[in-house]
């Protein structure tokens, strides 16, 4: 059995080293495919542009992406850089950000293009928020700028026990209640559910569950931690399913 990372990005990276340019992720709607060195250059490139623009460790950075390349690749950034996420469900209008937005402290905002409308409907968008990060056409943009980076030091220890997510609940029976999840949280689930996968035999795992949601998250992370590949639908379609496997 593999010795647990120190953290995300050092998972990150051993894999990156063990599995070179294997894919890792094939969001095949897209036609994109994003091999385990990519992966982990591309989301370094990612936190060197975000740590330039201020971005810290425990800063809390809101992330509205679709399922897609630049969520994941943005997700290992914030890893590396030890800040927190506040995954936004896609669906959120303004009234719901300006819940989210505000009770987490977000202090950063990365989000699609598509979904400015919801930001420019909020009645009480904080301050720090006047200059959100949009991402054009499913890509990262200017995140990027400078091409893959081989080897990325934040400058200060970012370790396992470091909070990673504010994982806001579906809110079902009230507002929704954002979970404090750290590292290490992601790295044990996503090493657990490995092992059975690897019990079974599988490589290549279908999933289709949005990324802002806990399931998208570990889905593509217990591939990663048998080095397999993750195939991702942008969403569930029901008609095409069966012909997707």
């Amino acid at each position: 059995a593999q010795e647990m990372p120190a953290s995300l990005g050092a998972f990150c990276a051993r894999q990156a080293a063990a599995y070179g340019d294997t894919i890792a992720i094939d969001y095949f709607q897209d036609g994109v495919r994003l091999s385990y060195r990519a992966l982990h250059e591309r989301s370094n490139r990612i936190a060197a542009n975000l740590l330039a623009r201020g971005c810290r460790k425990g800063a809390h950075v809101a992330v509205m992406l679709p399922n897609g390349p630049a969520s994941v690749l943005v997700w290992f950034a914030l890893m590396k850089l030890g800040a927190v996420i506040v995954p936004v469900n896609t669906a959120y209008g303004g009234k719901e950000l300006d819940y989210l937005l505000n009770q987490s402290d977000t202090q950063a905002l990365i989000l699609a293009e598509c979904y400015l409308p919801a930001l420019e409907a909020m009645q009480a968008r904080p301050a720090l928020l006047e200059q959100p990060m949009v991402l054009k056409g499913g890509g990262t943009g200017g995140l990027e700028a400078g091409g893959p980076l081989p080897d990325f030091d934040p400058g200060y220890p970012v370790a396992a026990t470091d909070l990673a997510n504010l994982q806001y609940t579906s809110g079902t029976t009230g507002f929704p209640k954002g979970c404090m999840l750290t590292q290490d949280y992601w790295l044990l689930l996503s090493h657990s559910i490995g092992l059975m996968q690897q019990r079974y035999g599988c490589s290549r795992l279908f999933y289709w569950a949005p990324f802002y949601y806990m399931d998208g998250q570990w889905s593509f992370l217990s591939a990663m931690a048998i080095g397999g590949t993750a195939i991702i639908a942008s969403k569930m379609s029901l008609s095409n399913f069966l012909s997707w496997l």
